[in-house]
């Protein structure tokens, strides 16, 4: 028989035990590690909790407030850091408001080699910050600068001159003579008309200048997962620039407001709302924005992206409020994307291999839909409404588009 004192310090040691266990459940840095978790269903493998959990993070998570008042800028970027390679979600609130001089966060290859997933889950963002004017974001109608900014960077640079003219369809390029290019790099391809110089080059001078991924190499060649649909020169002067690109950036449903205060006569604070630049295998899908004087989203140098949304009302008509504008771009799927009052649904210029289904607007300030003349080629338009307009050309832009399909449409052009 236990005698009493033995009884007590047995109590003793249990309870102490108990707080201790207490204790580290509640530790942040150790708890959900000692919990244990598996999903249902045949095939399921025992994990903990703090595995589970940390394969998404949430931007309450690093003090976002969500109240309309607060700025969240520096709680929103430093979520977005923690959350490569995982899907981040906005918690249900107000709205996530982002005041800052300059705030428009850029996020490199080094600071999401895993790509990342943003999921709103349809809350509302309202940008009420301004883009500086010191040229370190750009110039004056620079739309490549965005409140979500994902820019990748350029590598080394090969050049080639073409032996003689290459004639439409173009099913490869020939190879620099010293190379480091791989099967499977993503480059940005631009070529030079002879007599021009690259100080002095246009738009117009350029019969290929996009974002391509080099499919394989092979007896003095390169090929591509694009082909080419405009005559080269003999003499031609071929730039193959390797692209380090973000890869599997996702941004999803979210409610976007410009509120800030746009500078109607210089025209030099505006900003776009998401930019893909240097980007593949990405999307953003779900965006509903009003108000913004740039490119609700701006594409340049990516290939293999997804988008659709609305344009609401923008600040500025003349020179943006767009829906998006795709530049030196290919493999771009545009679908569902609206708008109001819009410049522009879809600007394609000097792309290629561009799908746009669902789309269109009866509202529009300019062109539901156009091209620039900058050699695009392979446009499929398909079950859209609205204005069209082909080769729109400008001084610095040239008049050739090709290829162009348009299927069940109801509008002009």
């Amino acid at each position: 028989r236990m005698q009493f004192n033995e009884v007590a310090e047995t109590t003793e040691v249990a309870e102490r035990a108990a707080r201790e266990l207490e204790n580290k459940l509640k530790d942040s840095s150790k708890g959900a590690g000692m919990v244990g978790y598996i999903a249902d269903g045949v095939g399921a493998v025992a994990r903990t909790v703090s595995e589970r959990l940390r394969e998404t993070v949430y931007v309450k998570d690093f003090k976002a407030v969500g109240d309309g008042i607060a700025n969240d800028f520096l709680a929103i970027r430093s979520a977005i850091l923690a959350a490569n390679g995982k899907r981040l979600v906005f918690d249900k609130a107000t709205a996530y408001r982002i005041d800052e001089a300059g705030g428009l966060m850029l996020f490199g290859p080094d600071d999401l080699p895993d790509g990342i997933t943003i999921d709103l889950r349809g809350q509302k963002i309202n940008w009420t910050g301004t883009r500086l004017t010191d040229g370190s974001q750009g110039d004056q109608f620079a739309t490549n600068w965005g409140v979500f900014t994902f820019r990748g960077t350029e590598g080394a640079s090969f050049s080639v001159t073409t032996a003689s003219e290459l004639t439409a369809p173009i099913p490869f390029l020939p190879e620099p003579f010293s190379h480091t290019l791989q099967v499977g790099d993503c480059v940005l391809i631009q070529s030079l008309a002879p007599g021009v110089t690259e100080e002095s080059a246009e738009f117009k001078d350029r019969v290929i200048n996009r974002s391509v991924q080099i499919s394989r190499i092979n007896d003095g060649n390169i090929y591509f997962d694009n082909r080419f649909r405009f005559d080269l020169a003999s003499g031609t002067k071929i730039t193959y620039t390797k692209l380090h690109t973000l890869r599997n950036i996702h941004l999803l449903n979210v409610l976007y407001e410009d509120g800030s205060v746009y500078d109607t006569v210089n025209k030099n604070n505006g900003a776009s709302f998401v930019v893909l630049d240097a980007c593949e295998d990405s999307s953003v899908l779900g965006i509903n924005a009003a108000g913004v004087p740039e490119h609700v989203i701006s594409i340049v140098r990516s290939r293999a992206v997804e988008i659709s949304g609305y344009a609401n009302d923008p600040k500025e008509t003349m020179q943006g409020g767009y829906f998006t504008q795709i530049v030196q771009s290919s493999r771009v799927h545009v679908h569902d994307a609206r708008g109001r009052n819009e410049r522009h649904i879809v600007d394609v210029t000097a792309s290629a291999y561009v799908s746009i289904e669902r789309s269109g607007s009866f509202a529009t300030k300019n062109a539901t839909f156009t091209t620039h003349g900058a050699y695009e080629h392979d446009l499929d338009y398909d079950n859209c409404f609205g204005y069209m307009s082909f080769s729109n050309w400008g001084t610095i832009f040239g008049s050739c588009t090709r290829k162009v399909n348009v299927d069940n449409h109801e509008g002009t052009n």
